[in-house]
């Protein structure tokens, strides 16, 4: 069980390094971001 939550928290901390990247990187077109966060 420990695992599973440890691998949970890894798995979290790289999707929201994915998203703070794509903020970034998509910060001057909000129309792509506001799609960008829907597949989420």
């Amino acid at each position: 069980l420990k695992e599973q939550v440890a691998i949970g928290a890894k798995e979290e901390e790289e999707a929201r390094s994915k998203e703070n990247q794509a903020k970034r990187k998509l910060r001057s077109d909000d129309e792509t971001f506001e799609e960008f966060m829907s597949h989420m």
